[in-house]
């Protein structure tokens, strides 16, 4: 098993070596996407353009001290929610996710996926990174 697993993170690598891949925990199960070097969308950051980019973001204590800044992703979608005038369900039709995920992501359950977070960004501005 371990071999097919190895080997199929290699395949995906390509021939830049390079492939992302997210872990999403969840208390009954593990969700994991792996996606090729070659299948991202155009513009879309790697891991290391990501990395590089909290790396030089402010800790997550120093963003709360901005008085109406939201220092998590729940606390942001539920401020855009309640700016937005929307409710989940309607949130939830404009992204193209179900009710159930707006709502893990209001909970703090969750945080979306990459492709998620470019329609948040796209619809509702800059999430924060957490």
């Amino acid at each position: 098993m371990s071999q097919t697993v190895f080997r199929a993170l290699l395949d995906a690598a390509g021939p830049t070596g390079t492939i992302q891949i997210s872990f999403r925990i969840f208390p009954e199960h593990v969700e994991v996407d792996v996606l090729h070097s070659h299948s991202g969308q155009p513009g879309e950051p790697t891991l290391a353009q990501v990395a590089e980019l909290e790396a030089t973001m402010p800790p997550p204590q120093a963003q709360s001290a901005h008085p109406g800044q939201a220092a998590t992703f729940s606390e942001w979608m539920a401020d855009v929610l309640r700016r937005e005038g929307l409710t989940q369900e309607a949130a939830a039709r404009q992204l193209g996710v179900s009710v159930k995920t707006v709502g893990r992501w209001v909970g703090g359950e969750t945080e979306p996926r990459m492709r998620d977070l470019r329609r948040l960004q796209e619809r509702f501005g800059q999430p924060p990174l957490t």
